[in-house]
Formats: C-alpha cells, sequence, structure tokens
C-alpha cells in the first residue's frame, strides 16, 4: 500500500521565505495607496451635554454587581 508523504521539511521552508517576501513585497507596493486613507480631524468640537447611561443587571443572579456598578457611577 502506498503511503502519503508530506511536505519535506526544506519545501516548507523555501515557501515560507518565498510567502514572506512576497507579502513584504506587497505591502511596499500598496502603502503609498494606503497611506493618504488616514482619519481627517472633526470640523468642528463639541457643544452641549452628552447623557451616558449605562445597562445594569439590576435583578437576577446578577443584582448584586448591579448594585455595586450603580452606586459608583
Amino acid at each position: 500500500m502506498n503511503k502519503i508523504r508530506g511536505v519535506s521539511k526544506v519545501i516548507a521552508i523555501v515557501l515560507a521565505i518565498v510567502m514572506l517576501v512576497a507579502g513584504i513585497g506587497i505591502g511596499l507596493v500598496a502603502s503609498p495607496y494606503l497611506a493618504g486613507a488616514g482619519i481627517s480631524p472633526a470640523a468642528g468640537g463639541l457643544s452641549g451635554e452628552i447623557p451616558i447611561g449605562a445597562l445594569l443587571p439590576l435583578s437576577g443572579p446578577l443584582a448584586a454587581f448591579g448594585e455595586n456598578d450603580k452606586t459608583v457611577i
């Protein structure tokens, strides 16, 4: 019966190096196109109040934790 053999260590190492070099090359080629895709700053600042809330477990098995969180907030 024929045994199915896997890839030898040498071939696996060579393939890993080739893929690494290809990835670096693709990154170098794509970087000028992706460099301009940054986040632009906001036009103006925030004004007024912003309400902040939290959903707390005030009943059930986690009620003790919810009460502690409610006290802190």
